[in-house]
C-alpha cells in the first residue's frame, strides 16, 4: 500500500491505493479488514496489463483502532500466489466534553467516547 502506515482521523473518509505489477494475467486486487472482505474500491489495469492499482475509500471508526487492513494481489490462475500488505491502524479520535451539574452539553462527539469535568 502506498506510503505505509499512518494515523487516520474517525469518520473522516481516506483513499487507500494499493498497486501490482508484473502479473499476466493482471492480478486480482482485494481489500481485507480482518477476516471481512471490504467492498468500495476502485480498480484499474494498465493498458499493457503489466500494472494493476486498486483504490479504498475507507471511512474508519474508533473502533477500528488496532484493526489490521490488508491489500492483497493474486494472480487467478495460480493457486497460492496471493502477496499481502498489511497495516497496524492507529485511528484517532476528538475527544467529547460533557458538562455536570445540569449544565447544558458542551459537545458530543459521535465516536462515543466522552470526558466529564
Amino acid at each position: 500500500m502506498e506510503g505505509g502506515p499512518r494515523p487516520m482521523s474517525a469518520e473522516k473518509p481516506v483513499d487507500i491505493v494499493c498497486k501490482s505489477a508484473g502479473s499476466k494475467p493482471p492480478a486480482v486486487i482485494s481489500w481485507w479488514m480482518g477476516s471481512s472482505r471490504l467492498k468500495h474500491n476502485k480498480d484499474t489495469v494498465s493498458a499493457d496489463g503489466n500494472f494493476t492499482s486498486s483504490v479504498l475509500t475507507f471511512r474508519p471508526s474508533i473502533e477500528d483502532n488496532g484493526r489490521q487492513l490488508t491489500c492483497r494481489a493474486e494472480n487467478p490462475l495460480i493457486a497460492g500466489s496471493a502477496l499481502d500488505d498489511t497495516w497496524d491502524l492507529e485511528i484517532h479520535s476528538s475527544p467529547c466534553v460533557r458538562a455536570m451539574d445540569g449544565q447544558p452539553e458542551l459537545g458530543l462527539s459521535s465516536n462515543g467516547f466522552s470526558t466529564i469535568l
